[in-house]
């Protein structure tokens, strides 16, 4: 997800999001729980007209406050291997490694296997 809030932006799961939010100056003290209660209160009191802030989990929190305006959400698809040829992170491009990273320790590292190997069910 990214979820900008004025000039902040995050970028992450609902969860995630919520847990910088919480930790940005003036927020709420408290657990997330107890952040979104917080947010939720100051809603309440700031635009008692707004729809009562959803705080069951942090996707219904942050969707809520879309909803109202007090966000922008954009969801993002999460990265995937099917998404991302390995072969090109070799190469010159946005994200390119060293000369001493080959293919196979690259699948090894980032993706735990060598492509074709099957996970061990241990």
């Amino acid at each position: 997800m990214k979820v900008t809030v004025g000039q902040d932006v995050y970028l992450g799961t609902a969860d995630e999001v919520v847990r910088w939010m919480s930790k940005a100056e003036g927020a709420p003290p408290g657990d997330l729980p107890g952040y979104m209660r917080g947010i939720a209160a100051r809603v309440a009191r700031a635009a008692p007209q707004a729809p009562a802030v959803d705080v069951t989990d942090a996707e219904a929190f942050l969707e809520s406050l879309a909803d109202a305006g007090f966000v922008q959400l954009d969801e993002r698809a999460e990265a995937s291997r099917e998404r991302v040829d390995p072969k090109a992170l070799l190469a010159e491009g946005p994200v390119a490694f060293g000369g001493k990273v080959s293919l196979e320790d690259l699948e090894q590292d980032v993706f735990g296997q060598i492509e074709g190997d099957e996970p061990d069910d241990a």
